[in-house]
C-alpha cells in the first residue's frame, strides 16, 4: 500500500511537471506528437486530433514529445523554429507547473490545519536573552535582518547558519517590533559526530577530524555499539545514555562495528563549543488555522520556505558540511513516505492526507528548484542556450547543444546509479 502511495505521489508531480510543458506548447503552437503518462509499453493509447494520448506499463512520471526537439525539422511548428521567447515558455512551463501544484496544495493545507506562526513559547530565566526583555508570545521576524516568516524558519535557520556568541532577534510586541540580542553560545562535553536520532542504528553520518573518534581513527558509516560496555542499539538508547550518564573528561570506551567486525577504542570527550538559536529561546511549530486570506499569505511563505531549504541544502553540501549519505532517492523516499503514512495513521484519515500533502508540497519544490539548475539536460541547462541565444541574437547550433546535453545526461545517470545503491544501502543495510 505505501509502494502504490508512493508511485501515486511521484506520478502526479511528474506528470504535472510534463503537463506544464504541454500546455505551454500547445498555446506557442508546438506540435505535440505524444503527450503520455508513464513509460514503457502503452497500456492505452487514443488519438485527439494532431495528438496520440498514452497511458503506459511503468506508473513514474510521463513525457510531453515535440517535434524538432531533439532533431532538426523544417516544419514551421517545430519547436527548434519557433522563437527564443516561445522555446523559454516551454521549457520553463514544467518548473513553473510544479510550483502551482505546491502553491494549490499549501493552500489547501493552511486553510485545513493552519500554520505555524513563529511566536516565542519559553525563554530560559538565566539567559541574555531573558535579561534582554525577550517575553512569551513576542512574535520573531527576523534573526540578524533575515526575514522570518513561519515557526520552521527559526530553526532551518538556526541549522544552516553559522552564529558568533550573539544574535539579534527582531520581535513584534503589541504591534511594535524591536530589537533584542539573544545568547547562542553553549558548551557540553561530547565525541565530535553527528547521527540520525531516529536510526534503527547509531551510525556515524559526519565524524570531526580534529574531534575524539575522527582522532581514533572512526569515519562516516561506523556504527556505535556500546559505550563503557552500555549497548547502544539507536538513536533512543543513545540519548537516554546522554541523559543518565552523559559526556565528561573522563575517558571512555567506545565499541563500534566497521563492516560487520567489532571494534573498540578508548576515547576523552572533548568540551566542544556550540551555537543555537533554540538552546535558550523555544519558538511555536505547533500549526494554528486562519482566515482564507491569511492562509493565500501564509501559502507563498510556505513556497518560499520550502525553496529556501532546497537551496540552503545544496549551499551546505557544496561547502561540505553535509556528505553524499544525506543525499535521498526513490527508494529511500519511498521508506520516507511509507513511514510517515504509517506514524499518521494512528491520528486518524485526515492526518494521512495532510501528510501526503505535506510530502507532495516537498517533491515538487524540489523537482521544480532542480530542474532549474543550470546543468545540461535539466531544464535549466536548455534555458542557458536559449538565454545565451537571445543575448548573441544568434542560435547555437542545435548538434552541439545536443552533444552538451548528452554528457549532461551521462553525467545525471551516472549520479542517479550512485543515489540508487546509496538509498538501497541505506534502507536494507
Amino acid at each position: 500500500m505505501n509502494i502504490l502511495i508512493a508511485i501515486l505521489i511521484f506520478g502526479l508531480i511528474v506528470v504535472i511537471h510534463e503537463l506544464g510543458h504541454f500546455i505551454f506548447a500547445k498555446i506557442n503552437g508546438i506540435y505535440v506528437s505524444e503527450f503520455s503518462v508513464g513509460f514503457g509499453p502503452r497500456l492505452l493509447s487514443k488519438q485527439i486530433g494532431e495528438t496520440r494520448y498514452s497511458l503506459k506499463l511503468i506508473p513514474f512520471g510521463g513525457s510531453c514529445a515535440m517535434l524538432g526537439e531533439e532533431e532538426e525539422s523544417t516544419d514551421e511548428r517545430a519547436f527548434n523554429n519557433k522563437s527564443a521567447g516561445a522555446r523559454f515558455w516551454v521549457i520553463f512551463g514544467g518548473p513553473l507547473f510544479n510550483f502551482i501544484l505546491a502553491f494549490v496544495m499549501a493552500i489547501i493545507m493552511i486553510v485545513s490545519v493552519g500554520i505555524d506562526k513563529p511566536y516565542v513559547l519559553a525563554v530560559q530565566e538565566d539567559s541574555l536573552a531573558a535579561e534582554n526583555g525577550l517575553k512569551e508570545g513576542d512574535i520573531v521576524t527576523a534573526v540578524n535582518g533575515d526575514k522570518i516568516r513561519l515557526g520552521r524558519d527559526y530553526y532551518i535557520t538556526d541549522y544552516f547558519e553559522d552564529f558568533g556568541e550573539t544574535v539579534e532577534l527582531t520581535v513584534l510586541r503589541e504591534g511594535k517590533e524591536m530589537n533584542i540580542t539573544i545568547d547562542t553560545l553553549y558548551q557540553y562535553y561530547g565525541l565530535g559526530f553527528s547521527y540520525s536520532p531516529d536510526g534503527e542504528a547509531v551510525e556515524l553520518l559526519s565524524v570531526e577530524a580534529n574531534g575524539p573518534l575522527g582522532e581514533a581513527g572512526l569515519t562516516i558509516g561506523d556504527v556505535i555499539t556500546k559505550l563503557d560496555g552500555i549497548e547502544i542499539k539507536n538513536g533512543e538508547d543513545l540519548a537516554k545514555y546522554k541523559e543518565e550518564v552523559g559526556f565528561s573528561d573522563k575517558e571512555i570506551t567506545v565499541t563500534y562495528v566497521r563492516n560487520n567486525r567489532e571494534h573498540e577504542v578508548v576515547v576523552t570527550p572533548k568540551e566542544i563549543n556550540s551555537y543555537s538559536l533554540s538552546q535558550y529561546v523555544t519558538i511555536n511549530t505547533y500549526r494554528e488555522k486562519v482566515g482564507f486570506l491569511e492562509a493565500m499569505k501564509y501559502s507563498l511563505y510556505e513556497m518560499e520556505y520550502q525553496v529556501s531549504v532546497v537551496y540552503k541544502s545544496l549551499g551546505y553540501l557544496f561547502a561540505g558540511k553535509a556528505s553524499m549519505n544525506d543525499f535521498s532517492g526513490p527508494v529511500r523516499m519511498v521508506s520516507v513516505i511509507g513511514d510517515t503514512v504509517e506514524e499518521s495513521k494512528e491520528y486518524g484519515t485526515e492526518s494521512v492526507i495532510f501528510s501526503i500533502m505535506n510530502i507532495i508540497i516537498l517533491l515538487s519544490v524540489n523537482l521544480g528548484v532542480m530542474n532549474l539548475l543550470p546543468f545540461p539536460a535539466l531544464d535549466g541547462g536548455h534555458l542557458v542556450f536559449i538565454i545565451l541565444e537571445a543575448i548573441r541574437k544568434k542560435k547555437i547550433p542545435q548538434e552541439k547543444e545536443a552533444m552538451v546535453h548528452f554528457a549532461g545526461i551521462i553525467i545525471l545517470f551516472a549520479f542517479m546509479i550512485f543515489i540508487l545503491f546509496n538509498d538501497i544501502k541505506n534502507v536494507f543495510f
